[in-house]
């Protein structure tokens, strides 16, 4: 009996440690959607999309995991096992929680710390200068262009604004035509991005005499 207890106690050892790598692993994946979570407000607002404190939110995370996971274990119950096997489980549990925490921690660290040296301003001027430059050729345009479609957010018009004088400057107008469909693209659902950057955009558009992609028709192609 002896034997078979250990057996017993064994085998449920190693099923409650792979379960629990299991639900680590879908706990830190959910906890770092919550730490790179974004909070949108108003149209301009969803130009900028904010991280929300990476740590905070990650530590959120693990709080509303730990209740979750408590709550399995006590519906559970452990009253069917003897107190060794009782033990080793209540082991197994502190161990996950432990590891949880640890794990939560470094990956809203790293959420956090990715982009959070720059702030929209920085940000902004950094791209406004890019374009604004005076020697820019069309490959470093369409290489500024393909770097900020790369990014989770929708560019300010002051950048659209210098992005379109380089492509005056370039006399390429097909690219100006093409950015503007571009921020269109980038603005998804949120259907009134759109109409609020060319509203900010018409003087110079008007300026450069630059048509939209809808005056144009593109947009029923």
């Amino acid at each position: 009996m002896g034997d078979e207890g250990g057996d017993r106690g064994l085998l449920l050892s190693l099923i409650l440690r792979a379960a629990i790598t299991v639900m680590l692993g879908a706990a830190v994946r959910r906890c770092s959607v919550a730490a790179a979570a974004v909070a949108r407000t108003s149209p301009r607002g969803l130009l900028h999309p904010t991280p929300a404190p990476g740590p905070a939110a990650g530590e959120v995370c693990y709080q509303y995991e730990m209740k979750r996971f408590y709550a399995i274990k006590s519906q559970k119950g452990l009253r069917f096992l003897d107190e060794a096997i009782q033990g080793q489980v209540k082991e197994l549990w502190r161990g996950y929680l432990r590891g949880l925490k640890f794990a939560v921690a470094i990956q809203s660290i790293r959420c956090y710390s990715h982009g959070s040296h720059e702030t929209d301003e920085e940000f902004d001027a950094r791209w406004v200068t890019y374009f604004n430059k005076p020697d820019i050729d069309a490959w470093e345009l369409r290489k500024g262009m393909n770097t900020l479609v790369g990014y989770d957010l929708v560019p300010e018009p002051k950048i659209i604004d210098a992005a379109l004088r380089a492509c005056r400057r370039l006399n390429d107008f097909a690219s100006a035509v093409r950015i503007l469909e571009v921020v269109k693209d980038k603005a998804g659902p949120h259907k009134e991005i759109y109409p609020y950057v060319i509203q900010e955009l018409r003087p110079t558009l008007n300026e450069l005499g630059i048509s939209t992609p809808e005056e144009l028709g593109l947009d029923k192609v």
